[in-house]
């Protein structure tokens, strides 16, 4: 919890580890939210997402067929971004 100074126990700002990343990539703006860089576009309760492995050759596939995804992507190994009404997660490889 944040003292009178606004700073946490390590001197950070905030709630530390607690406190969501936020990014823009382009006209997207994504949170971190457990590790994954999520589209705020992105609606969890009515949305399902296409599930493709971090630098597998399904990934490289939908890069060549979809470039304008490799900006997203850049962000980790773990990102939905929604494009064209279709949201893409890319997981962790094994």
């Amino acid at each position: 919890m944040p003292g009178e100074d606004g700073l946490d126990q390590d001197g950070n700002l905030g709630y530390g580890r607690d406190t969501n990343a936020i990014t823009t990539v382009g006209d997207k703006t994504f949170i971190q939210i457990a590790g994954v860089w999520t589209d705020t576009a992105f609606e969890p309760d009515t949305m399902t997402t296409e599930k493709v492995e971090f630098l597998s050759d399904a990934y490289f596939d939908l890069l060549d067929s979809t470039p304008e995804l490799a900006a997203y992507f850049a962000l980790g190994e773990r990102v939905i971004v929604v494009l064209d009404g279709v949201a893409y997660e890319v997981i962790q490889g094994q």
